[in-house]
């Protein structure tokens, strides 16, 4: 079974209810709460969840968005849990848990949370622009990546102690309220954690792999890393799965219908991983109820 992002809809509709009740007639009764709901929008879909209408399988921190701020400014890196501030780390770890205590009370099995970044400037969306262009083997983009891999080596150690610290004291907390933490792979190369530092992070028992197609799939054409390197390394710990198709830079399709090979997960995912198709507004109704049957054919 296929859980659906509320990041495909959640801008379209003031009412949780026509919401709902779109995703519903596409084909989903299982759903991700996304990282831009209001505490008044989580109410409302917790009371359809009650209602029998929808099962809740997982959160996306921060969940609901801090009070303190708008929809807009509410991302989930806006307070880092690998912050040096200490001030700042507090208040990521605040709101965390306070997405945990959400996912908790809707019966969700985890929260996907991201695990910070290096204090850097960060040009991956320049690389990204270069590589669209065709110069993806341009000295321009081997000398970004040159200095941005200098850089972020240089700075990395003490925000990664940091993630580790809040990680622990995040998953202690979570595992009293039976939710897991899904530490998801990143799209931007300041983000912790990349590939190897997995290996840090996931040491405490209650911290989970998650694993994001899209943003594989970029980061393997932008720094060579390749996709199936995530789920041959961390399988163990593999918890759940978002689910996105990739043409060029552009992700966050609907599955089937771009360029990743889907069947190459099939090993790796088994029938306790949680699905979540992760596509965002630029996919129809139509394209969604295709991937579920072609996940479907996949998977089952």
């Amino acid at each position: 079974m296929f859980a659906l992002s509320l990041s495909w809809n959640v801008n379209k509709f003031r009412s949780a209810k026509k919401q709902i009740d779109e995703i519903v007639k596409v084909g989903f009764k299982e759903l991700e709460l996304n990282f831009s709901l209001t505490e008044k929008r989580i109410r409302q879909i917790d009371r359809l969840r009650k209602e029998g209408m929808i099962r809740i399988l997982s959160c996306h921190n921060f969940c609901p968005i801090p009070n303190c701020l708008s929809t807009k400014k509410a991302l989930p890196d806006y307070y880092s849990i690998s912050s040096l501030n200490e001030k700042k780390r507090r208040l990521a770890l605040k709101y965390t848990k306070k997405s945990i205590e959400t996912a908790s009370q809707l019966k969700a099995r985890a929260l996907i949370l991201h695990s910070g970044r290096v204090d850097m400037q960060d040009k991956s969306k320049q690389l990204m622009q270069l590589f669209a262009a065709g110069k993806g083997n341009s000295s321009a983009f081997k000398s970004i990546k040159n200095r941005m891999r200098i850089l972020r080596e240089k700075r990395k150690k003490p925000h990664l102690e940091k993630a580790l610290t809040s990680i622990g004291e995040l998953s202690n907390y979570a595992k009293k309220l039976n939710v897991k933490l899904g530490l998801e792979n990143r799209i931007y190369y300041s983000e912790i954690p990349q590939l190897d530092e997995f290996d840090i992070l996931l040491q405490n028992t209650n911290a989970f792999f998650w694993f994001d197609t899209g943003h594989a799939r970029i980061m393997q054409k932008l720094w060579g890393i390749r996709e199936k390197e995530y789920l041959k390394r961390y399988s163990s710990k593999f918890i759940g799965v978002h689910l996105h198709d990739v043409i060029g830079m552009q992700d966050h399709l609907a599955p089937g219908v771009g360029e990743l090979n889907f069947k190459s997960l099939a090993p790796y995912i088994k029938r306790n991983t949680i699905k979540v198709i992760e596509a965002h507004a630029a996919a129809s109704k139509e394209e969604l109820g295709q991937s579920i049957n072609f996940l479907n054919k996949i998977f089952s």
